[in-house]
């Protein structure tokens, strides 16, 4: 099964960040569009979400994981 980089790098983001919720909020999104990224049912993002996530879980998650 090959798995979707962005989707893993989502999933490691919420970890660390500790919510759907708490990811939603670094992002300027609403949870529900967290769990349709995660599940796959979105086929698009906003182009600074990467970055937006490295700077909230503080480099833990690096922008290059969401499209390597």
């Amino acid at each position: 099964m090959n798995k979707n980089p962005f989707v893993e790098a989502l999933r490691k983001s919420v970890e660390i960040l500790g919510s759907q919720a708490a990811a939603a909020r670094a992002v300027g999104v609403n949870q529900a569009t967290i769990s349709r990224w995660l599940a796959g049912r979105v086929q698009w993002a906003p182009h600074d979400l990467p970055a937006s996530l490295e700077r909230a879980t503080e480099g833990k998650v690096k922008a290059k994981e969401f499209y390597p």
